[in-house]
């Protein structure tokens, strides 16, 4: 019994101190990637092709307030009040994912709007532009002393150009596009498509949609059109729509598990920037850097990370909008562990130096130039392909004007009557 006592006092007298926070997340709820026609329901998206929607919006604003409950108010890890020295958020390119990032701060800190002092409320020369402003003086009355209406937080979220965006690897790596795109004409890629071939064709017979030629990396997009439409409610409906979607979701994510997991560059490719970041954020975070960091991404590299740490693919059957990597680093008495959550459960936990030399080691590339840079021969059998390709299609074309005009005259000599005139 004493012993028992024991045991349970050391654990509850052992020291744990949270040091940093890393945050993964995917993009919110999007409008589809490329445009697929169905005749008979026209699906609109107000936002454009690509775009975060006001679901997604809402989806990262109401993860930040979460997570604003769990590490400023309950843990006290992170002050109450904005500090850009504390907390730092970069996404990729992509309007989606910067957005998506913005959403997620203004949940964190929905306060942070900045305040005018009365001393610089008193002498409008210096809150003003410097020109004559055409607009009504209720706007102006409306601010008050804040600087936005309805005190919207302005946090910045960084991003770089696609040359230098290492976050996701298909911006700056032309060679992983080639990879991604060689995935397709692989036994594994048509081992994936027969397993869900019967969900795919039959949504696209109850929609009127022709995939019987859908062929390749146009399989995505289709399926991609598919559940983006079928989350944001547009899509019409289907005789057993929840078994389509299920199926749907997971042929989205075995597609792009074949993708990255084709060879070992793949993944190097992917994990590259991961494998910096986060050893460098340890480092620092406990030399007063960064508490939190907020990295705005797509589901490839939050799939990438995943398979990376080795966590069980039955975790991540899907990757859904908002999808979220949480990376605690603690030091519990004088060891520094790493926690890493996917949506809230944890899935691998390990030392700081265990976890640091696995992601260096999978995302070691040495020469990043050299692995990026497509083979001119590789560019020129494209260029090939392609010009193929567009001779096919325009043959295709012709082929199909020509039988439209026959259908024409067929059905006008056929209707035809002399005695009708």
């Amino acid at each position: 019994m004493k012993i028992f006592i024991l045991i349970a006092l050391l654990a509850l007298t052992r020291s744990e101190e949270l040091q940093f926070v890393g945050v993964v997340i995917r993009h919110g709820a999007r409008a589809a990637l490329a445009p697929i026609l169905i005749l008979r329901h026209r699906i609109h998206w107000p936002t454009g092709y690509g775009e975060l929607t006001a679901m997604g919006q809402r989806q990262h604003y109401l993860l930040g307030r979460h997570l604003r409950r769990k590490y400023i108010e309950k843990e006290k890890f992170l002050p109450e009040e904005y500090d850009a020295s504390l907390v730092y958020s970069r996404s990729t390119y992509y309007h989606r994912t910067a957005m998506s990032a913005e959403s997620f701060v203004f949940g964190l800190y929905p306060d942070a709007a900045h305040k005018l002092t009365e001393k610089q409320m008193r002498d409008e020369t210096i809150w003003k532009p410097p020109m004559e402003l055409g607009i009504p003086d209720y706007i102006i009355k409306a601010l008050n002393n804040s600087s936005m209406p309805y005190d919207v937080p302005t946090i910045p979220v960084r991003t770089f150009t696609k040359a230098n965006e290492r976050l996701v690897a298909y911006n700056s790596c032309p060679m992983y596009n080639v990879y991604r795109q060689s995935f397709y004409n692989t036994d594994e890629f048509t081992k994936v498509y027969k397993k869900y071939e019967k969900s795919f064709k039959g949504a696209c017979d109850e929609l009127d949609l022709d995939c019987d030629y859908v062929e390749g990396f146009e399989v995505f997009n289709y399926v991609d059109f598919l559940l983006a439409s079928e989350f944001d409610g547009q899509l019409p409906e289907l005789s057993d729509k929840p078994e389509y979607v299920e199926n749907l979701l997971k042929f989205y994510t075995e597609l792009m598990i074949g993708e990255l997991t084709m060879n070992k560059v793949m993944k190097a490719i992917a994990m590259h920037e991961f494998s910096k970041v986060f050893p460098e954020l340890f480092e620092n975070a406990t030399k007063g850097g960064y508490k939190m960091v907020v990295l705005g991404t797509h589901d490839s590299t939050v799939l990438a990370y995943l398979l990376a740490l080795g966590v069980d693919k039955e975790k991540f059957t899907t990757i859904p909008y908002a999808a979220n990597i949480i990376v605690e680093l603690r030091k519990l008495d004088t060891e520094q562990i790493v926690t890493v959550l996917y949506n809230g459960e944890m899935v691998v936990e390990m030392a700081k130096s265990e976890f640091n030399d696995l992601v260096r080691k999978i995302g070691n590339v040495t020469d990043w130039d050299k692995v990026c840079t497509v083979p001119k021969e590789t560019l020129v059998l494209q260029a090939n392909t392609q010009v193929g390709n567009h001779q096919l299609i325009a043959f295709a074309s012709l082929c199909a004007v020509i039988g439209v005009i026959a259908a024409i005259i067929y059905k006008y000599k056929k209707d035809y009557n002399p005695h009708d005139v």
